[in-house]
């Protein structure tokens, strides 16, 4: 059939157990990410609601207020140079992207036949 029959060699599982940390690496920076994005938007924004502001001057009060108008309507995100935002969403994405490479690649990897006598049958009867 292919080489998925003869098993899996040393290099299969290093580079499957390097495919495995290279994606909780990337889960870990996704979910910091989202994680950081929240405290921002909701656990900074309750933790300043709460400060008593009637100790402070009118503008540092107008300052604060300001603030949490801002943060409540442009939340935080974490991006990468603009182009794309680093979030749960983003591995979520890069992952069913991966899936689906390592399917195509399967496929071609079973079709391809590892008999040299089935490539000579099958070269001499296409040129027939």
């Amino acid at each position: 059939m292919s080489q998925i029959s003869d098993g899996f060699g040393v290099k299969d599982i290093g580079l499957a157990v390097t495919a495995f940390c290279s994606v909780g690496l990337l889960f870990y920076i996704c979910d910091e990410a989202h994680y950081a994005s929240f405290n921002v938007r909701t656990i900074f924004q309750k933790k300043l609601l709460m400060v008593e502001l009637s100790w402070m001057n009118t503008d540092a009060q107008t300052e604060i207020n300001m603030f949490l108008r801002a943060t409540e309507m442009n939340p935080s995100s974490i991006n990468l140079g603009g182009f794309f935002d680093v979030n749960r969403t983003l591995f979520k994405s890069l992952l069913a992207t991966m899936v689906t490479y390592l399917v195509v690649l399967l496929q071609f990897q079973i079709s391809i036949p590892d008999e040299p006598s089935a490539m000579l049958m099958y070269h001499n009867t296409s040129h027939s």
